[in-house]
């Protein structure tokens, strides 16, 4: 059996945040300016106090030797915080609260083979309250900006399996499955509009964001002795169900299913004091977007993508 017991206290101060934007016209040729649009001054400060008790239980059962089942429930707490993106509305500068999850989880973790393979494989579900998602809120001048709101309720339930392995001395195997359900159970967000009303849309059933539904990776390494040192010989790849960006799970705002091929070859001296390394990331060349932000009022998304393809080389002297 293990217990644990955790006691938070955060104290949180704001101090003249500002967002200053100036649009006061678009240069078209030297010496021209044309208007564009007006953006009020935001600013503000504040405190936030947050504390939190956590605990865990834990139970091991060993059915053999070489095969053990595990339960476990714990809590968790993320403190709340304040959006300092680029605020162009007063109405947008509002803190966000504490987020807190119950996680119930219970697996099996087995030694196969005489000792050569490891099989792990474990089920969980995560109930949170208050949890903390981007989403993006639009200024009453129709300028969005990407920020942390609480989902009333949401939860999420999967499974994981991991394998590592060892077929033939000098080569080790490691790979991971991993499955995840994630919805945003009551989940509502405000935006006032420019004649000061305040427009609701409904999220609740959507997908929570960055949270892909399947996930696979697999790793390989060899390893053999040469008279002068060791070669080592590693691939990895790992790949990724679609995502959303945000809570609004639209499709501006997503990143497609994608995966990712490394390799690696290193000679190491017999001393150990130097290696030299062979690298090569990305090898697919693979396009994809690690963020986006919607910042359609101006025609467009804000993207930000993945490194492409890249190889070199890397020398490392212990003194």
């Amino acid at each position: 059996m293990t217990l644990g017991l955790r006691y938070t206290a955060e104290d949180i101060e704001l101090r003249d945040y500002q967002t200053i934007v100036d649009f006061p016209g678009l240069a078209v040729a030297p010496g021209v300016r044309v208007p564009l649009m007006n953006v009020p001054l935001v600013t503000y400060a504040d405190t936030l106090d947050d504390e939190d008790l956590s605990g865990k239980i834990g139970l091991d059962y060993y059915i053999t030797e070489d095969l053990m089942a595990y339960g476990m429930v714990s809590t968790a707490f993320k403190a709340g915080g304040f959006n300092t993106a680029v605020l162009t509305d007063p109405f947008q500068a509002r803190p966000y609260d504490a987020e807190e999850v119950i996680a119930y989880e219970a697996g099996l973790k087995s030694t196969l083979l005489d000792g050569r393979m490891q099989l792990n494989a474990a089920v969980f579900f995560y109930d949170y309250s208050d949890a903390q998602v981007f989403t993006n809120i639009s200024s009453s001048a129709g300028v969005p900006a990407t920020l942390l709101t609480n989902a009333p309720e949401s939860e999420m339930y999967g499974f994981e399996v991991e394998l590592t392995w060892m077929p033939i001395p000098g080569m080790n195997i490691q790979s991971g499955m991993g499955y995840v359900n994630s919805e945003l159970i009551e989940f509502r967000t405000e935006e006032v509009l420019g004649n000061g009303d305040i427009l609701v849309t409904d999220l609740s059933g959507n997908t929570t964001p960055v949270t892909p539904e399947w996930n696979f990776n697999v790793l390989a390494t060899y390893e053999w002795e040469l008279d002068p040192g060791t070669v080592i010989a590693q691939a990895d790849y790992s790949w990724q169900d679609d995502i959303f960006f945000s809570s609004e799970n639209i499709d501006g705002l997503s990143q497609e299913a994608y995966g990712l091929l490394n390799a690696r070859l290193t000679f190491q001296s017999a001393s150990q004091a130097w290696s030299v390394g062979l690298w090569g990331r990305n090898l697919t060349d693979e396009e994809y977007r690690t963020w986006s932000s919607d910042v359609s009022d101006f025609g467009t998304y804000s993207d930000y993508w993945g490194i492409p393809r890249s190889a070199g080389v890397d020398l490392l002297v212990e003194f």
